[in-house]
């Protein structure tokens, strides 16, 4: 929970444009996920993170490495649609670097998570809008 509330301060810092005090925060909520033994969450508040570098010129390389981490953390624990909102992040990180290619792939391998996921998998709150 105090990952979740973390990551929502950092969002509001970010769309507040803000990006000292959302990292703050986003660096809080991967710590409270840790200790909390939950890389679910942590990967979620890498995501919004990604976004955030992705956003600021010349960090879209950063994005990448944030967003790989989080697929790491969570690769044989995360539903399907957690897995196709990474990819689908991946894939919009990867666009502002050019990496056409690559940002295919990971449009192919959010599309093929989504196919995965059935209604009767567990949603978690963070992934209810994918």
């Amino acid at each position: 929970m105090a990952s979740e509330a973390a990551r929502q301060v950092a969002w509001a810092a970010f769309d507040q444009s803000r990006p000292g005090v959302a990292q703050r925060f986003f660096d809080g909520s991967l710590r409270a996920s840790a200790e909390a033994g939950d890389p679910i969450s942590g990967a979620y508040a890498l995501s919004f993170a990604a976004i955030q570098c992705y956003s600021a010129p010349g960090q879209a390389g950063r994005a990448v490495s944030l967003l790989q981490t989080a697929q790491e953390q969570v690769r044989h624990k995360a539903t399907p649609r957690m897995h196709a909102m990474l990819a689908a992040r991946t894939a919009r990180t990867l666009s502002k670097t050019g990496a056409t290619k690559e940002c295919a792939h990971h449009l192919h391998v959010a599309r093929a998570a989504l196919d995965r996921d059935h209604t009767t998998t567990p949603r978690r709150p963070c992934t209810g809008w994918t």
